[in-house]
């Protein structure tokens, strides 16, 4: 699901228009060796905040990282984020790693071309981390393409709705891309 996420960021935030038939185009054409090591986009100059840092949420950063993106990963688990820590270090491109316990993810929403929410709660609903007012406030200057792999346990982002992989995306009530696919 990681990967996958930092694919549709990619493409999102690298084309106007937005054409499945053509992603899914580029995904096909994709070598297998490349697909990991060598993506086909650059993201210099583009930021992403990551909402855990689990599994698909590391591979997320890793890979929106090897895009060039400057890329935030917020884990409040300790053990994880010295893992992740650990997994960053390896990387040719790092991503660094914030705790939104303790840091206001404000700056960082506001100024991220992407956030990818990944958090997982096994067995329960998943808590709003990004709520009306502050999603208002990050998408006043810059839109978002905002892909939230939680939404299977209700979504962490406010305003995230189920999409299917027949209609997967949709615009919200303040402008950003949403992919949501249940």
């Amino acid at each position: 699901a990681g990967f996958l996420a930092a694919y549709q960021v990619a493409f999102y935030v690298s084309h106007r228009r937005i054409e499945r038939e053509v992603f899914e185009t580029l995904l096909d054409s994709l070598a297998p060796s490349n697909f990991f090591d060598q993506p086909p986009f650059n993201l210099s100059l583009r930021r992403a905040v990551i909402l855990g840092g689990g599994v698909a949420g590391y591979n997320a950063a890793k890979m929106l990282a090897r895009m060039g993106a400057t890329v935030y990963v917020s884990e409040i688990d300790p053990l994880k984020i010295g893992r992740l820590k650990e997994l960053s270090e390896q990387e040719k491109n790092p991503f660094y790693l914030i705790n939104h316990q303790k840091q206001d993810l404000s700056p960082y929403l506001n100024y991220a071309n992407a956030i990818v929410s990944s958090v997982y709660k096994l067995g329960e609903k998943t808590p709003l981390l990004i709520n009306e007012d502050a999603l208002s406030r990050a998408s006043r200057d810059f839109k978002k393409v905002i892909i939230d792999i939680s939404i299977d346990q209700g979504g962490t982002i406010y305003g995230s709705r189920p999409t299917t992989h027949a209609e997967p995306v949709y615009r919200d009530a303040f402008g950003n891309i949403r992919y949501c696919v249940a």
